[in-house]
C-alpha cells in the first residue's frame, strides 16, 4: 500500500481544482450569470430538492471517481451515472414543459383576455362582475 498517498494528494488534488474553478466562475467577472448558490437555491432560497440533487450529483461524481482510480470503473456504471443525472434533467424539464402547456391550454379555453389565439366568434370575456344565474346555486330564482 505504498501508493496510498498518491490515492490521497490526487483526491485533494481534484477537490482542490473543482473547488477554485467554482470559485472563480462564482467572483468572476466573465461569468456572471454564475452563483454557487443556484446550485442549492431557487429564486435565492434554499431548495430542498435542488439541495439533494447536488448532495447527489456529489455523492455519485465521488463514487465515479474512486472507481476510475481504482481502475474498477465500467460502462455500466458510467452508463448509470450519465443516465440518472441527465434523465433527471430531462424528466423535470418534459414536466415543466407540459405543466405550463397545460396552464395555457386552461387559460386558452377560459378565454383569457389578451389571447394571441382567440378569434373573432369566441364569446366576448364578461368581466364586469355581474354573475351568471346556474340551476341549483345560491340565488336561483325559480
Amino acid at each position: 500500500m505504498m501508493d496510498d498517498w498518491k490515492t490521497l494528494a490526487l483526491y485533494v488534488a481534484v477537490g482542490l481544482f473543482i473547488a477554485v474553478t467554482l470559485w472563480r466562475w462564482h467572483t468572476g467577472a466573465r461569468y456572471r450569470d454564475f452563483s454557487m448558490v443556484d446550485l442549492i437555491a431557487e429564486d435565492g432560497k434554499i431548495s430542498s430538492r435542488k439541495f439533494m440533487e447536488f448532495g447527489a450529483w456529489v455523492t455519485a461524481t465521488i463514487a465515479i471517481v474512486t472507481m476510475t482510480i481504482g481502475d474498477k470503473l465500467t460502462v455500466e456504471y458510467f452508463t448509470a451515472y450519465v443516465g440518472v443525472f441527465v434523465i433527471g434533467r430531462v424528466g423535470g424539464q418534459a414536466l415543466h414543459t407540459y405543466q405550463a402547456t397545460t396552464t395555457r391550454k386552461a387559460e386558452i379555453v377560459r378565454g383569457r383576455r389578451g389571447d394571441i389565439f382567440a378569434d373573432e366568434s369566441d364569446p366576448p370575456n364578461d368581466e364586469s362582475g355581474a354573475q351568471l344565474e346556474r340551476p341549483g346555486l345560491k340565488g336561483d330564482r325559480r
